[in-house]
Parts: structure tokens; C-alpha cells; sequence
């Protein structure tokens, strides 16, 4: 058997009164992925998120005229597939029964949760870390991010023509592109901008940029129209987990957006090799994390 954590690898452990430190051992906080996710359950294998198109106007009727009557229909269909996790430790009777100063078992079954935990914010993350990548779509067909999110009235975009660092007028103008986007009929979709996701790079000047009340980098004493607008009424969160220093997002109201698909909660769950003297623990869970409708979100950046 390999993998099995022995008395030797912890030789201080059986030194009474040693003073523990255990390095490694963080605690992470808040899950950074859920204020970014609607979260909802499954009790299936997979989930199918299907997006319908809408009504439009209701047209005036004549007296003694029958009304008339739309049609709808489903634009495009978007697949949940459940990924499925499982890790865990073996540690020999030895080492479980000599260990005087640490619990081992308690401290890596602590371990085996924060990394399920871990699992989860970069499954999150990835979402917008591919934001940009073709090989990673929606139902649509498209990526997350794209100048082409094909609709009844022809191709939307959800970020800006061109790739610009983030800045007051970059964000304002995406706010602009979320107040403007469209529904699948043309209808004005009345979405809202409610919170700016940006990597730690960006997190003094997102601070600088939602906060103050005058505007940033000019000399013009005039006012921050970003915060006195509440255009990110939610404010503004930095994942540690992006990988790009310059890409930033902004979520809105929209409905169907990003979500989380929870199949099988973290279970814990332990076992034995009898003959070898060896317990085993382990964690095993399920989930998925995709978007619906792209108008969800808006981002730019330099890519």
C-alpha cells in the first residue's frame, strides 16, 4: 500500500509538550465563488437549463376584433454535467496511536474539507478565467465572454468592441452595454449592473473607482457619476483565483445567469484495512458549475 501516512513522517510528534505549528493549515474565509453564483440543488445526473425566447409588445384590438396571439419557443439548451470528486488519507495504527501533540485524523480530515473547499473556488473561478476561450461554451454555442452571442435579432455582444484596461470609462461604458442589452425578440431585456469582479491586481483602483466620490485620475473636480449612480449597488469583490491580472467583470441583475448546480453535498466517510492496520478516510461530492444566459455578465479587459 502507498500513500500512508506513518509515524515517521511526523518523528516530532511523539516528543511530549512540542510545541505544534502547523503550516499549510490556513483558514480560507468565505467561499469567494458564492456571492458570484446562484446556487441551487440537483437530484439528477445532470440538469438542462433550457432559455425561451419572449413576448413582445401586446398590439392594440380593434372593437369586436379577436386578439392576436404570440408564439414562443426555446432558443437553446444548456447542459449541467455533474463532475464528481472523491480524495482522501490512509495512516497507519502507529502513527494514530502515537501521536501525543497532534490529532492527525482531526487535522486531515479538517485538510480533506478545506480542499474540497478549494476544489470549489476553482472550479468558480475557472468560469471566468475561460471567459474568453472558444473551447469552453454555453448553450449557445459560444463562450462566456463574446462579441457574438447569436439571438433572434442577430448577434450581442457582452463586453466592449475593443479590449481596454479597466478604468472609470471602460466601466462605464459597460454599464452602458448592460443597460442596452436586448432579448431574444428585441425587447430591452432591463438589466442592471450590480457587482464588479476583478483579480487582486485591480483591487485598489476597482476601491479608487466605486468609492470615491470625485472622479479618479483627473483634475477635473467633477462628480464620480459611478458611485453616485450605484451602478455597483453590490459593490465590488477581488477573487484570489483569477489568473489574469487585467481581465474584470461585472455581474448583473439578469436572471439565469451563472449558477451552481449542488448534486451530492460534501460526505465524509472512513474505512479500514484490516489486515495492515490502516484507516482510511474520505471525501466524496458533486456539482457543476456553467451559465445560462450570457447577459449575466459583462467583461473586458486587455487579453
Amino acid at each position: 500500500m502507498s500513500n500512508i501516512i506513518v509515524k515517521g513522517n511526523f518523528p516530532t510528534n511523539t516528543i511530549k509538550n512540542y510545541a505544534t505549528k502547523f503550516y499549510g493549515e490556513l483558514d480560507m474565509g468565505p467561499a469567494q465563488w458564492e456571492p458570484l453564483f446562484e446556487k441551487l440543488t440537483s437530484d439528477r445526473s445532470f440538469e438542462l437549463d433550457v432559455l425561451t425566447d419572449n413576448f413582445t409588445v401586446i398590439p392594440a384590438k380593434p372593437e369586436a376584433q379577436t386578439i392576436s396571439y404570440q408564439t414562443a419557443s426555446q432558443q437553446f439548451t444548456t447542459t449541467y454535467n455533474h463532475n464528481s470528486f472523491g480524495g482522501g488519507f490512509q495512516i497507519s495504527k502507529e502513527a494514530k496511536d502515537d501521536g501525543k501533540e497532534i490529532d492527525l485524523m482531526k487535522k486531515y480530515m479538517g485538510q480533506l474539507a478545506t480542499a474540497a473547499k478549494r476544489t470549489n473556488e476553482y472550479q468558480g473561478a475557472n468560469i471566468f478565467n475561460r471567459a474568453y476561450n472558444s473551447a469552453y461554451v454555453g448553450g449557445d454555442g459560444v463562450e462566456l465572454i463574446s462579441l457574438s452571442h447569436p439571438t433572434k435579432i442577430g448577434n450581442q455582444a457582452n463586453t466592449l468592441a475593443n479590449q481596454v484596461a479597466m478604468s472609470e470609462a471602460a466601466l462605464e461604458d459597460l454599464n452602458v452595454l448592460a443597460l442596452n442589452m436586448k432579448d431574444y425578440n428585441g425587447n430591452i431585456a432591463n438589466i442592471n449592473t450590480k457587482k464588479l469582479v476583478v483579480p487582486t491586481a485591480l483591487k485598489h483602483q476597482a476601491e479608487r473607482i466605486t468609492r470615491s466620490p470625485l472622479r479618479t485620475a483627473t483634475a477635473n473636480n467633477d462628480l464620480n457619476a459611478i458611485a453616485s449612480l450605484g451602478d455597483f449597488d453590490e459593490g465590488f469583490l477581488v477573487n484570489k483565483y483569477l489568473t489574469s491580472t487585467t481581465m474584470y467583470y461585472v455581474l448583473t441583475d439578469c436572471p439565469d445567469g451563472l449558477k451552481y448546480f449542488e448534486r451530492t453535498a460534501p460526505e465524509f466517510s472512513m474505512d479500514s484495512a484490516f489486515d495492515a492496520e490502516v484507516s482510511k478516510y474520505k471525501i466524496f461530492f458533486r456539482n457543476s458549475f456553467l451559465w445560462t444566459d450570457f447577459r449575466g455578465i459583462v467583461g473586458c479587459g486587455n487579453i
